[in-house]
């Protein structure tokens, strides 16, 4: 590569370098289903933050909400099937495991932690059309937790506006 073409890198626009690579699970995830086979995407946004990011396209605001309404409807089920259990949400399940050369991060929506077992189900709220990488996600989820516990049995439930999956 020219320096015409990697002064990108060097802009303001392509914020500093981390110093320490990090991904994202979801990043992983489109990248094993084949949805994103762009290496250079994953590895910039792994090695650089602070960087000026594309607007998304679409309505950001109306997926907010019909995600916020479809979790909150799903913690209300959840709530009643089973009242003894602990239920967390988003930021509270952040999870984040670092290797000797890699961060790897992700927050599943929802948790459900049983009252004396060793058992998790993670729950995930998709509004849009059934993905191949949002199976990669749970199964990352799934990974990640086993490597910190490798005795907690996880369930993975995938649910597309009401529609649960396993």
């Amino acid at each position: 590569m020219s320096d015409t073409n990697n002064s990108w890198l060097e802009s303001a626009d392509a914020g500093r370098l981390r110093d320490f690579p990090y991904l994202w699970i979801t990043w992983i995830a489109k990248y094993l289903a084949g949805t994103n086979d762009c290496k250079l995407s994953i590895w910039f946004r792994a090695t650089h933050q602070d960087y000026e990011k594309i607007p998304m396209v679409g309505n950001l605001k109306a997926w907010e909400v019909n995600h916020r309404n479809l979790r909150d409807e799903m913690i209300a089920d959840l709530t009643i099937k089973n009242p003894t259990a602990k239920i967390t949400i988003e930021k509270q399940n952040s999870l984040q495991v670092t290797g000797r050369s890699t961060i790897i991060s992700g927050k599943p929506d929802i948790m459900v932690r049983y009252k004396d077992e060793n058992r998790i189900d993670i729950y995930d709220a998709k509004t849009g059309a059934d993905k191949p990488a949002d199976r990669f996600q749970m199964l990352l989820y799934r990974w990640l937790y086993r490597y910190i516990d490798k005795t907690l049995q996880i369930g993975l439930f995938l649910n597309y506006r009401g529609m649960e999956r396993e």
